[in-house]
């Protein structure tokens, strides 16, 4: 009811600092929020059992996908992307050298839906001084500029991202 009277929701998110973002609920989705208008179908609830196994999420859902461009070269960088119209990661492999253009995009790997590649982009980086460990750090800057010992061999890089627990794994 909360939702219905402010007819708006509230995400929180921790990337080194609060965020919030508010959004507000269009009348379709109050009228499904509300139980006027049902999310699925009856026949379309059934195939989903049918096909998938559960109504909610396609069997590949967690499935880690990586979209590596033609020229990414021996020594590529991991970067991971997220959609927002399908809420799922999946990983670019691109060449080190590669230029992310300003509101350039990328097809979802599991929907085709467009995902900007200068949102959100995390990078496979090791820190060989201080955890000795791999681990998905956020640029800003173009990781060009970045020295190549910050970064892991193809090899490692994809065997770490094989190994993360399949849930939110990033």
């Amino acid at each position: 009811m909360h939702l219905l009277c402010r007819r708006e929701v509230r995400t929180f998110t921790i990337l080194g600092a609060f965020d919030q973002d508010s959004h507000i609920l269009t009348p379709d989705a109050l009228a499904v929020l509300a139980g006027c208008t049902a999310q699925l179908t009856h026949a379309e609830w059934l195939s989903r059992i049918e096909e998938w196994g559960n109504a909610i999420r396609p069997p590949d859902y967690y499935a880690k996908k990586y979209h590596e461009e033609p020229d990414a070269g021996r020594r590529p960088l991991f970067h991971s992307l997220s959609c927002i119209n399908c809420q799922r990661k999946f990983i670019l492999v691109a060449r080190r050298k590669r230029r992310f253009r300003r509101n350039e995009t990328l097809a979802c790997a599991f929907c085709q839906h467009p995902v900007r590649l200068d949102w959100g982009r995390r990078t496979v980086t090791w820190q060989p001084k201080t955890t000795g460990k791999l681990r998905f750090t956020y640029f800003s800057d173009q990781p060009s500029r970045i020295p190549a010992s910050r970064f892991p061999d193809p090899h490692t890089a994809r065997a770490w991202i094989d190994r993360l627990y399949v849930g939110r794994w990033w």
